[in-house]
């Protein structure tokens, strides 16, 4: 008898049991039995649970590894940051307090050029004066000179605060000086147009459209020993005059001038205010017009306060 082999691949089977079953057949037709092979085909390494839970691992590792490296790379991306800005922080430091110094330094300048209170003590007997500055500089100011018999005293709200206002309030000082030591005599709203020529001048201004309207608000009094008067001219500042009622006048507390001058009265004292010009110390649209001049015997008992 001659034996007839057969041959058959099978590829790609994936892992698990499988049956395999034949029957042999003659040349003739005639089937044999049946026979059955049973094999099992192994899952290959990698997809094995140890192989999965082995991912697993690595991959939390990885991740673990990652985080780690990411979170290391940002402390030193901070620790560098910081220390930027520990250093902008100590020169903004360094930069503040030498600015401070500066200002400081200014503020003593400006504290020595404002006149002392002799002139007043020497002149006026009762008198107070109160210098708050809002900043360590200021742009008020306040000023006095004796000419002769003419005590010139001025109070002063300059343009911004602080050092821009500082300069403004050493302009103002400076040519108050310059004006009054060309001419110990001028009236006082006189005083005035000379100031705001002097500071159209000096900051060049000439009224054209978005230029800078730098400039102050004034009060000025000046007492007259010769001829006991005292005269008032003011730039948006006015000034308030107290003095006892006089027998003929009667004034009730609380009771306002019917006149529109805005006085006020406790029934014992009148308050009365002496308006000043609305125009600045500078460039406005008013430049063709003069200030306001007020003229009054000095008066025993008469209180002035001029307030900015």
């Amino acid at each position: 008898m001659q034996a007839i082999y057969a041959r058959r691949e099978y590829t790609n089977l994936p892992y698990g049991h499988y049956t395999f079953r034949v029957r042999t057949r003659t040349l003739t037709g005639n089937e044999g039995e049946e026979l059955s092979y049973e094999f099992f085909i192994l899952k290959p390494w990698y997809a094995t649970i140890l192989a999965f839970f082995g991912f697993t691992i690595i991959i939390f590792l990885i991740v673990v590894a990652i985080i780690k490296a990411y979170t290391k790379k940002l402390k030193n991306e901070n620790i560098r940051l910081e220390g930027i800005v520990a250093e902008r922080t100590a020169v903004v430091v360094k930069q503040k307090e030498e600015l401070e110094s500066s200002i400081h330094y200014a503020s003593r300048i400006q504290m020595a050029l404002l006149p002392t209170e002799n002139i007043l003590a020497e002149n006026i007997p009762e008198y107070f004066i109160l210098f708050k500055p809002r900043d360590i500089v200021s742009g008020d100011f306040y000023w006095m000179a004796r000419k002769k018999d003419r005590l010139y005293v001025v109070v002063a709200d300059c343009t911004g605060h602080g050092v821009p206002g500082a300069f403004m309030s050493l302009l103002g000082m400076s040519f108050l000086d310059e004006i009054l030591d060309r001419d110990t005599e001028l009236r006082a709203d006189l005083v005035l147009s000379e100031m705001r020529q002097h500071v159209t001048d000096s900051l060049k201004q000439t009224g054209i459209e978005n230029e800078s309207k730098d400039g102050m608000d004034l009060g000025l009094l000046v007492f007259d020993f010769t001829h006991q008067h005292v005269e008032f001219s003011g730039a948006y500042n006015p000034c308030y005059k107290v003095r006892k009622l006089r027998p003929d006048e009667n004034r009730t507390a609380g009771d306002e001038s019917d006149s529109g001058d805005g006085s006020l009265s406790d029934g014992v004292f009148l308050l009365e205010t002496l308006r000043a010009s609305k125009m600045p110390i500078g460039i406005s649209s008013k430049m063709d017009q003069g200030y306001v001049f007020e003229k009054f015997p000095i008066e025993k008992g008469v209180f002035l306060l001029s307030l900015i």
